[in-house]
């Protein structure tokens, strides 16, 4: 018996062997149209009548789940990442056409709660993708306890609320810092007075954080100390 693939997704399957131990090998998915044929010897076999089957190779199913996240208030979000249940043995994620990609509607200025990681897929050759989503919990950020080191220099805790339109004033009321720019911004208050090299003196002062609009959402205050 010769078996020849004659149609659908050529590629979808491959044979190898011979007429009496044929393997078929799968690919990928697809819808494969496969002839079976006999022919004749002599007066000893009569040739059959051609034979063809169609061989329909479904996806696997794949579900691509948001790994659950954790962050403070006032950081940005972290990279989201996935698990996958389960691929094609000797497959993983490079696999795949075109990746997931993970959004959550939290940005920095988000306040304390839960937050859905929404997943957005794309058509695959092999899988058939089911999105779970999963959740970023922003919990309340340990830099309320307002204070921090500029002093030494040694990059931990070098620099007070990242990620916010700030102003700064000392306890006469006087503005000793404001942000100007983007990256004053993500970079927060590094303790120096209006972004020169002078630091303020060790001591209290006062905040005021405000949103995107110029809108006041966070007041209080913060020490700066000198080790």
């Amino acid at each position: 018996v010769e078996l020849d693939i004659i149609g659908g997704n050529t590629t979808a399957l491959t044979l190898s062997g011979n007429e009496s131990d044929y393997t078929a090998t799968i690919n990928s998915a697809g819808s494969v149209v496969i002839r079976a044929r006999q022919e004749g010897i002599a007066d000893i076999l009569l040739a059959a009548p051609e034979v063809e089957i169609l061989v329909n190779i479904n996806k696997k199913d794949l579900r691509v789940i948001a790994k659950d996240e954790t962050r403070p208030e006032g950081q940005p979000n972290p990279e989201f990442t996935f698990l996958y249940d389960s691929f094609i043995t000797g497959e993983s994620a490079a696999n795949l056409d075109v990746l997931p990609i993970a959004t959550c509607v939290a940005g920095v200025l988000s306040p304390v709660g839960d937050y859905t990681i929404s997943v957005t897929i794309d058509n695959d050759k092999n899988y058939n993708l089911i999105p779970v989503a999963g959740t970023l919990r922003v919990t309340r950020s340990e830099e309320r306890v307002n204070a921090f080191t500029p002093y030494d220099e040694d990059d931990i805790n070098d620099r007070f609320m990242q990620h916010y339109k700030l102003k700064i004033f000392n306890r006469y009321g006087v503005l000793i810092y404001e942000t100007k720019t983007k990256m004053d911004e993500e970079q927060g208050w590094n303790g120096r007075f209006q972004n020169s090299n002078t630091l303020v003196n060790p001591g209290v002062y006062y905040y005021i954080a405000y949103d995107e609009n110029g809108k006041a959402i966070r007041k209080g205050s913060v020490n700066v100390i000198k080790k």
